[in-house]
């Protein structure tokens, strides 16, 4: 999957030549130094002046392309996860055991966000910024079209309940994370145990050619 927020700017893309990718030299550029604060400092850490000097532009061209520090935080954020986390999927191989596949699938899924919890902490808050709702949709949206292989000759109504069970449970568990309540090894734990319940009884029918 594609960075989604290096071109993120397009309205005031320049077109053409140099201009065109000094445009994206510069998006890219204070997309990474906010990245960084935001993980190194968290959400509060992150001052709109200090992004503009660490990156060698002026405030007002920060202000060019994210109108505002929430829309920083938002784009920083969409970028991070898409090179961080979805870039690296990959359908996992097929065992032809579901639950294994799903764990499997699962804990790659998670993997970076266990390396780099102060990053999922930012991911919650900033999902409640103002355009923060694209967050999780991007990440759903990874997850299925990277998953949606491994429930191949199932019943469909079972693939779709199996997608909002895991889609709610996910959300359920990243609040009690916000909230200090669970850590990663626990959330990896839980899916583990709720994936082998809710498959327990299920075998995949053989595909027609």
């Amino acid at each position: 999957m594609p960075h989604t927020l290096r071109f993120v700017a397009t309205k005031n893309r320049a077109s053409g030549g140099a201009r065109h990718d000094q445009c994206n030299a510069t998006v890219t550029a204070i997309l990474d130094v906010a990245a960084e604060m935001l993980e190194s400092a968290g959400l509060d850490g992150l001052q709109l002046r200090e992004v503009a000097a660490a990156a060698k532009v002026s405030l007002s061209t920060v202000y060019k392309y994210f109108p505002s520090r929430d829309d920083l935080v938002v784009a920083a954020v969409e970028d991070w996860m898409a090179a961080n986390v979805y870039h690296q999927l990959s359908p996992p191989p097929d065992t032809g055991h579901l639950a294994d596949d799903l764990v499997a699938f699962l804990r790659e899924f998670f993997a970076p966000w266990a390396a780099h919890p102060t990053m999922l902490t930012v991911f919650l808050q900033a999902s409640l910024l103002p355009g923060g709702d694209r967050l999780p949709t991007q990440g759903f949206d990874a997850a299925r079209l990277v998953g949606a292989g491994l429930f191949a000759g199932y019943d469909a109504d079972f693939t779709v309940d199996m997608q909002t069970i895991l889609g709610l449970l996910t959300e359920g568990l990243m609040n009690r994370f916000s909230a200090g309540q669970i850590d990663m090894d626990q959330i990896l734990d839980i899916y583990e145990r709720a994936v082998r319940r809710l498959t327990a009884t299920q075998r995949a029918e053989p595909l027609r050619a």
